[in-house]
């Protein structure tokens, strides 16, 4: 089997890590992979340590969090059309069987699979327009196009496969769980916060965007200074430099400069995590949501907004806490509570860890991705078997 994967960036955010993951699983099932990036950074050079052939070749992208104009669409129209006819010809060049694309945000691979008459597989991790993204020509069309340019959709969470469910009628949608193996929260011991006084740290980690909701957590950190709990608020991660600018503006207003540490991008996201109290999950609309899965693998607990895929992971009372999405007074209540209640916290992280460990394995994942590509490449023109 060879495969070519096509990523939107060369970050290492939570999709590029589980194009990661499923390269490293298909090389152990004997496959051959390579892939195309549209620049260069750290998912490049992990590639590279995996000894995966990479082409760098900027293309656009037919979904962003920005609306296109008219001048933006025939831009990007320009350079989808030049783009595909490149990933064709590498991917002719290597005689890769399959492609690959590892995101919504980009079709240049499913059109230079359609022209080399190979199969496609898209791997939709977001949740679309509900997620806050727009597609350049237009959702219905999009999708029609997500439908005839694919012989399978995986997508990582059940979420994402009920709201797709009514769009993509044509196409079999199987969900994945990613394996989380590279979490390094499976590598080292994380610290633990409870052997002194301090304040209670709560802490976020992702993108910084207005989908992401650190606007809750910064209001709910408020809420508690007013109650007199000595709390604080990390958050790492980079995203919108206006988004961000408008949450440190907020944090002044509330008088918090001394309460919230905007940490940045950071390599290890998971040396946050393990010294938080507890970790906060705000997000609007979450297609899986791997800081919530991260947390409970460092046996944290965890607090997340009642909503898509994230009120899928978090079995409220159990494994951790759910709020009302976007009510930043409810959130203040559940970290309350947990600084309130530490032994209702400790069951919460272990409850978590507990299930993390036996739900996202490098095993289960295995044994599904590995058949899936297989049964694509079998009857590329058929239905996968359920």
């Amino acid at each position: 089997m060879k495969v070519c994967f096509i990523s939107h960036s060369a970050r290492l955010g939570g999709a590029e890590l589980v194009l990661l993951e499923t390269v490293e699983i298909l090389k152990e099932s004997g496959a051959e992979c390579y892939a195309v990036l549209p620049g260069r950074g750290p998912l490049l050079l992990e590639l590279q340590k995996l000894h995966v052939p990479v082409c760098v070749t900027s293309y656009a992208l037919w979904m962003s969090a920005a609306r296109y104009s008219w001048m933006k669409r025939a831009r990007a129209l320009l350079n989808i059309a030049v783009k595909t006819a490149t990933i064709a010809w590498l991917a002719w060049r290597w005689k890769c069987e399959l492609l690959y694309s590892n995101t919504a945000t980009v079709c240049v691979g499913a059109l230079a699979a359609a022209l080399l008459g190979r199969p496609h597989v898209w791997h939709l991790h977001e949740l679309g327009e509900s997620g806050g993204l727009h597609f350049l020509f237009g959702e219905q069309r999009s999708y029609g196009a997500i439908e005839k340019l694919s012989s399978l959709v995986i997508v990582p969470s059940q979420a994402v496969a009920d709201q797709l469910s009514s769009r993509l009628c044509k196409v079999p949608i199987r969900t994945a769980y990613c394996s989380m193996h590279r979490t390094g929260s499976l590598n080292h011991p994380c610290t633990s916060r409870r052997s002194g006084p301090h304040a209670y740290r709560c802490v976020m980690a992702g993108a910084l965007t207005a989908n992401k909701g650190q606007k809750d957590a910064v209001l709910a950190l408020r809420e508690l200074r007013r109650k007199e709990m000595d709390a604080e608020l990390l958050i790492a991660g980079e995203g919108d430099p206006e988004y961000r600018e408008r949450l440190r503006r907020l944090v002044q207003q509330c008088g918090l400069e001394d309460r919230v540490s905007f940490l940045g991008q950071i390599d290890d996201p998971m040396s946050q995590i393990g010294a938080a109290d507890v970790v906060l999950v705000c997000s609007r609309a979450e297609g899986f949501g791997r800081v919530a899965v991260e947390a409970m693998l460092a046996g944290k607990p965890v607090i997340g907004a009642a909503n898509s895929a994230t009120a899928e992971l978090i079995r409220d009372g159990s494994n951790g806490l759910l709020y009302r999405t976007a009510d930043s007074h409810d959130l203040a209540k559940k970290i309350e509570y947990l600084h309130g209640h530490p032994e209702v916290a400790a069951r919460l992280g272990e409850n978590g860890q507990r299930w993390a460990q036996r739900m996202f394995t490098r095993e289960r994942y295995q044994d599904e991705i590995v058949p899936l590509l297989a049964s694509v490449l079998a009857s590329p023109a058929q239905s996968v078997e359920a």
